[in-house]
């Protein structure tokens, strides 16, 4: 368990160090979510919604269960849509540097492993 939580920290870590690069400044993704929440009217705005609450259900179910392993599915896809909708929105060249890919990597990776640990651990 203690293996699940680390990845699960990590990967939450790497998700709000991911770097969107500006013209002037790069802006770290969580503030891009928070940013985009107020965006009315636009996908980017449901794309926050969505993942801000992929975030909330990852940081607070404790319990192992199906359920959880489930809730816990779902919430990585829905933290990654924001990832997939801003790659489909602008052209793939302004992507192709570290601060980028690199956190984007260890989250995908870090979440994938901590739901075989935690898919390990289910109790039926």
């Amino acid at each position: 368990m203690k293996s699940y939580n680390a990845f699960k920290n990590i990967s939450i870590i790497a998700y709000v160090f991911i770097f969107l690069k500006g013209d002037m400044i790069a802006l770290p993704f969580i503030c891009y979510l928070l940013f985009s929440l107020f965006d009315i009217g636009t996908i980017a705005q449901l794309y926050s919604f969505f993942a801000l609450a992929g975030l909330i259900i990852i940081l607070t179910q404790t319990q192992i269960n199906k359920q959880t392993f489930i809730c816990k599915i779902l919430a990585l896809g829905l933290l990654v849509l924001p990832l997939i909708g801003r790659l489909t929105s602008v052209p793939i060249e302004l992507f192709n540097y570290s601060a980028f890919i690199l956190p984007s990597i260890i989250f995908i990776t870090c979440q994938i492993f901590s739901l075989v640990l935690l898919y390990k651990n289910l109790k039926y």
